[in-house]
């Protein structure tokens, strides 16, 4: 068979690939355009068989499906997204999808997760579009990462509502929002008054009376 020469098939492979953008702080339309509902489901089965041999429902038992869940995303590039670890922490056979705000869906992979991946202490994931070649085409350009300073008044924008404002207390990571986080909000992005991303919401008080968030490193910005 014939080989195609090297310089094609490095073409091919970089076809699929994102031209790099440098990142920019984002106006509030645009934090609202690049939030994004996303659902998982899991599937895990057991490490030992638990049914008889020759039992046609041997392998029942091996085979748990987990309901699926909500949480909330940010858009980091026209492929990317980042989302809470424990939203899409799945052992065996996750399945991961997101919602855009106009209504449009898309099948993600996971390609990295702190949670699961890490040492544990982090509670951050990034997805990435299924196919090489999909694209949000939402003009997407990657987030300025932000620091969170002492007294900053930082805002989540939440999927479908409008955004909550806080100030950030670093004694404890925490933000005294005026509209606590509630189910389905984790991963929703946090943002400086210079529209820089400096986390997403990985956890909210039962009471409603704080929001915890994490910062994104550098790294998740890798190939954007």
């Amino acid at each position: 068979m014939r080989k195609l020469p090297t310089f094609f098939v490095l073409l091919a492979g970089a076809c699929g690939r994102l031209t790099h953008v440098d990142p920019h702080p984002r106006s509030p339309d645009r934090q609202r355009a690049t939030v994004v509902r996303v659902y998982s489901t899991c599937v895990t089965q057991a490490p030992f068989k638990t049914g008889e041999p020759g039992d046609p429902h041997q392998f029942d038992e091996d085979i748990e499906w987990i309901a699926p869940r909500w949480s909330t995303g940010v858009i980091l590039s026209e492929k990317h997204v980042a989302t809470a670890g424990h939203a899409t922490s799945c052992p065996d056979f996750p399945g991961v999808a997101v919602k855009l705000p106009d209504g449009r869906h898309f099948r993600m992979d996971e390609d990295r997760n702190d949670l699961m991946f890490s040492d544990g202490k982090e509670d951050r994931a990034r997805l990435v579009l299924v196919g090489a070649y999909d694209r949000f085409e939402i003009g997407a350009v990657p987030p300025y990462l932000g620091v969170a300073h002492l007294g900053d008044m930082l805002c989540a924008q939440y999927y479908g509502r409008d955004e909550a404002c806080g100030v950030f207390d670093p004694i404890n990571g925490h933000l005294g929002f005026d509209a606590p986080s509630t189910s389905g909000d984790s991963g929703a992005p946090v943002y400086n008054q210079d529209g820089e991303l400096v986390g997403i919401v990985t956890k909210g008080a039962p009471d409603g009376s704080y929001t915890e968030f994490q910062p994104l490193d550098t790294a998740f910005l890798s190939g954007t």
